[in-house]
């Protein structure tokens, strides 16, 4: 039998079952805590990286949407507008009253034709001019409106709108306006207007009987009403003419004598011409 002998000056030595040592797992390991820190902190690092990444393409997105938006914006304004975006902006800029902007839209020739007025307004400065009057009498409240917006071509465009007051549609104040475009440093300003506005008169069927009746007499008598026509538009202006004279007196008063002698001189030949069954030109 083997004994373990002691020498003076030696420590004893201890012996190690290799059974307790085999049956040593992780789980009882003094370093069990340190290891599952270690993935801890990898796995969170993984994560804090994946979330960096989609924070910086969300980034690099918004970036990259508002930079097409912006570009977008400005090719619709230059080169990509058409007639009918540039009419709705035209109509925006009447519901904010912005005049500089809306200075922009109107050509230096512009020929606009407002068939509630007697003349057609001739040139950007009338044009603004009628603008400032229009926008200023809108007040704070009221708004354009637009229904409708179709275009011919690129060059043209038709709308048809109406007037509200806090959202509430003002009668008889519903209307259409054409517009012709022209290209003006790659950008579409109008150059003729057309705008017709609802009439609070309401004949009814009894336009349709007047036209009937109208159209035989002249088929039946042409020369005649070519005289008659033109003889009763000119009265009606010169009679219109003198009642503004007498109702703004001396102020328009220079003006309204020379188209007032005028038309005069017209009605004149015009009914001479009646009288001698001379035919009528223009």
């Amino acid at each position: 039998m083997a004994a373990a002998v002691n020498f003076p000056g030696q420590l004893p030595r201890q012996t190690i079952s290799l059974k307790g040592v085999a049956g040593l797992t992780l789980a009882s390991s003094p370093f069990k805590g340190s290891s599952q820190l270690m993935l801890s902190n990898v796995k969170m690092e993984q994560e804090v990286a994946c979330l960096r990444k989609q924070v910086n393409n969300k980034l690099f997105n918004k970036r990259w949407v508002n930079l097409v938006v912006s570009a977008a914006a400005d090719f619709d304004l230059k080169l990509g507008s058409s007639p009918s975006n540039m009419i709705k902006q035209f109509y925006t800029c009447i519901n904010d009253k912005k005049l500089k902007e809306l200075d922009g839209y109107i050509s230096e020739d512009c020929h606009f034709e407002n068939c509630s007025f007697l003349q057609p307004m001739q040139g950007k400065r009338e044009v603004m001019h009628f603008f400032r009057q229009l926008t200023a009498g809108m007040g704070e409240n009221m708004k354009f409106i637009i229904e409708h917006v179709c275009e011919d071509d690129e060059m043209t465009a038709g709308v048809n709108w109406h007037l509200e007051w806090k959202t509430i549609q003002i009668p008889f104040t519903r209307g259409c306006s054409f517009y012709e475009c022209s290209h003006k440093d790659d950008r579409l300003i109008i150059k003729k207007a057309l705008v017709l506005i609802e009439s609070p008169i309401k004949p009814g069927g009894i336009v349709l009987t007047l036209l009937k009746n109208m159209t035989a007499i002249f088929d039946d008598f042409p020369r005649a009403a070519e005289c008659r026509v033109a003889k009763e538009s000119s009265c009606h202006n010169a009679i219109l003419f003198k009642n503004l004279q007498q109702a703004f007196g001396p102020s328009c008063q220079p003006t309204s004598c020379r188209l007032h002698q005028s038309l005069e001189t017209h009605c004149k030949i015009i009914c001479f011409c009646t009288e001698h069954s001379i035919p009528f030109s223009k």
